[in-house]
Formats: structure tokens, sequence, C-alpha cells
């Protein structure tokens, strides 16, 4: 017998081409397996950096691997660009549930470095590494668990 448990996820990431929610787990890996969908990268890229403009894609990936999916006409990002960008579409899903109608205070709150995280924005300890946007779900969950931060 096998029991699916169904995952509620933000809609931050059917924003960027994944599953939304009430989809089992393996549905969210099954896509990052096959790599998301670079537009919905961008969008993403546009909304975390607005004043960056075409450029805001560059602070989510590397020119480099811009560059390569523009040649290569790819539609999508390859799995491994993929799980380096999975970090902050977690962390960005995170900061609009605790903001959820408050987009603007989210993405301030992911760009201003955070004591609790030495000194480093949680946006950019999530785009560091997944440990890094480990560290800043930890924060988040001791915000909602209503503990000093």
């Amino acid at each position: 017998m096998t029991v699916q448990t169904a995952i509620a996820l933000n809609p931050i990431y059917s924003f960027v081409g994944l599953p939304e929610r009430d989809t089992s787990p393996h549905a969210l890996l099954d896509q990052i397996e096959k790599g998301i969908p670079v537009a919905g990268v961008r969008k993403l890229a546009e909304f975390l950096f607005p004043d960056a403009g075409s450029r805001a894609v560059e602070h989510l990936v590397s020119r480099s691997t811009m560059e390569r999916i523009k040649r290569r006409k790819n539609l999508r990002f390859s799995r491994a660009a993929t799980e380096q960008i999975y970090p902050v579409i977690k962390v960005t899903a995170k900061a609009m549930e605790l903001y959820p109608d408050e987009p603007e205070k989210a993405v301030r709150f992911l760009q201003k470095p955070h004591p609790m995280l030495g000194g480093i924005s949680p946006l950019e300890l999530a785009r560091k590494s997944g440990a890094g946007a480990d560290m800043v779900m930890n924060l988040f969950n001791r915000i909602q668990a209503g503990l000093p931060v």
C-alpha cells in the first residue's frame, strides 16, 4: 500500500513553473529533475530585483549559464542549475508565507542583512548553498513560532 502525502506549496512555486499545491512531494522532485523553466526564473529574478531590469536574472544565475542557455535555445535550466536556484525559491516562498499580502515587505526582508545570519541577507545566504537556505528556513521557523529574532 502506497501512501501519498499532499504538500501545500506556496504560489511562488507555480510562478516559476513548479507544482503549486496539493501535489505529492515526488511531483516537485520530478520537476527539479527536468529543470526549472528559464522564463520562470526570469520572473522570479525580476520580482526579487526589480531595479536590475534585464540583468535581474544574473543575480540568480551566472552570466555564462545564461549565455549557454541562449546558445542552445534551452527552455529549462539543467538539473544542476535548478538545484542551485531551488534554495532561493524555497526561502522566497517561505517569506511570502510570512508576509502573504505584502510582497514588497517579503522582498525587503530577504534582501536585508540579518544579525542571526551573521549579518548576511537571507537571500544571499540561500544563494550560497542549500545549507545557507536551511539557516534561513530556521530563522523563518523562529519567526513563525514567535521567538525573538
